[in-house]
């Protein structure tokens, strides 16, 4: 069998474009004789898993450490039978996955359903978070803040796409301290952290090795530092004085 020459391997990806759905069976083969995945590219394992799990009666556990879950269908197979049925499925397809894949580091998900988002609580490996709202019909907001508070604070780097209304970009911020390093909303970015770079540029009098790649990136990128020379400092010393170690820069 094809797949047996691959048993070893732990990265797995289609090399040209294909569609979620006519791809399932051949994901669904690869988790099956390839137990050592870590990762199918940006192909989606949910259905895999979910099938899977259905078929045999019996529970499974994968070692993906870097998931896509959920279907970006286009307009040719928007209304067809699959897809209307991962719709009306896609909460158990979602909880499903996340109880086969308990070391899921890394994940992108198309929300389909806003219920599927308390299923994601399962995974307190995960450190990156992509979260794609286009897909779903709104009403998500609580179950999302619900979401962070039991996850927030292990999320390292958050994207947030198609979200609707005004987002509560502090609301989030204080449910992920102290370990969240970037935040993306609809391809705007913000990215915070307790530096302990050097430079004149906000405030120190000198420049350390970190403070000069902090520089490097502002000037090679399109991050605005947020400063200015009459905000307090971010941390005061025991003899009085002030820095300011902690960086805001954002991507608008």
């Amino acid at each position: 069998m094809f797949f047996n020459k691959f048993k070893r391997s732990e990265i797995f990806a289609f090399c040209f474009p294909a569609d979620y759905f006519g791809r399932s069976e051949v994901i669904t083969d690869v988790l099956i004789f390839c137990p050592n995945i870590i990762s199918v590219g940006l192909m989606d394992t949910s259905m895999s898993i979910h099938y899977i799990i259905e078929s045999k009666r019996r529970f499974f556990e994968f070692k993906l450490r870097r998931c896509f879950w959920g279907v970006c269908y286009n307009k040719t197979i928007q209304w067809s039978m699959t897809a209307v049925s991962y719709i009306r499925s896609s909460t158990d397809i979602i909880r499903n996955a996340a109880r086969a894949c308990p070391l899921v580091e890394e994940l992108a998900m198309q929300v389909v359903q806003k219920d599927s988002l308390k299923s994601l609580s399962r995974l307190s490996r995960l450190t990156f978070l992509s979260l794609s709202f286009n897909q779903c019909n709104g009403g998500y907001l609580s179950e999302f803040i619900c979401l962070m508070g039991k996850i927030g604070q292990q999320i390292k780097h958050l994207s947030l796409e198609g979200f609707n209304g005004t987002f509560p970009v502090n609301d989030i911020c204080k449910l992920s301290k102290p370990n969240l390093s970037s935040l993306s909303i609809d391809n705007k970015t913000i990215v915070i952290g307790d530096m302990n770079a050097h430079s004149t540029r906000w405030g120190y009098g000198d420049m350390n090795a970190a403070g000069k790649e902090i520089e490097d990136l502002l000037n090679s990128s399109l991050l605005d530092l947020i400063y200015d020379t009459s905000d307090p400092p971010t941390y005061i010393h025991y003899n009085g004085s002030g820095s300011t170690p902690d960086l805001l820069c954002v991507l608008i």
